[in-house]
């Protein structure tokens, strides 16, 4: 395979995989207890679509239609997404495999926002995990790390805004919240030295 065939099918790949990460994560925005209850219409090509689906396939060019129509397919056919009838009603339905991937896409784009000001509380992220969960512990330190948190010492991570709910969801999804302590602490020796590592001050 020559390198530029080769770069071809990885954006391909790589198109495809963003466009079921589109499908899915609107889909979930939507969803309550994986039924899909925001607008439903008729978007030729398709059958029924939620119509934030629609606007934005329409804003696409025809190549992009193309793959979207394709990948859309795709995941019906997988069932992960379904269209079925509620008490009379036609609605879709992200199923169990179609959430669990939906989640994990949240989880890849998941964020800590910051506020103006810093409230002068420091969070601490203490966990012990079994060996058992070593690969759920890697993945774990991973995260924190892409977040943005500072490795104080072994198993121990801190940060100096709320992020309670960002890591309760990291840890519901790796399956290990047992092991995982929040602290909030307001101040303890050597923090200086994070405070301009978090430019606070």
């Amino acid at each position: 395979m020559t390198q530029k065939i080769k770069n071809v099918v990885l954006s391909e790949r790589a198109s495809k995989g963003e466009i079921t990460k589109k499908i899915l994560l609107t889909a979930a925005g939507v969803a309550t207890a994986g039924v899909i209850i925001g607008t439903l219409i008729v978007l030729p090509g398709f059958g029924i679509v939620l119509k934030s689906f629609a606007d934005w396939y329409k804003k696409q060019n025809r190549h992009k239609q193309y793959r979207i129509r394709k990948t859309f397919e795709q995941l019906r056919r997988k069932r992960l997404i379904e269209i079925t009838e509620i008490n009379g009603e036609t609605r879709m339905v992200l199923n169990e495999n179609g959430k669990k991937r939906a989640i994990k896409y949240t989880l890849e784009d998941l964020t800590i926002q910051k506020p103006k000001n810093w409230d002068g509380k420091w969070r601490l992220i203490i966990f012990d995990i079994p060996e058992k969960f070593h690969k759920e512990r890697h993945a774990l330190r991973i995260k924190l790390e892409e977040l943005g948190f500072y490795l104080l010492q072994k198993s121990v991570w801190l940060y100096p805004y709320k992020c309670r709910n960002e890591i309760d969801f990291i840890v519901e999804f790796f399956n290990i919240s047992p092991y995982v302590r929040i602290v909030e602490a307001t101040n303890f020796d050597g923090d200086e030295f994070l405070k301009k590592e978090f430019e606070l001050i």
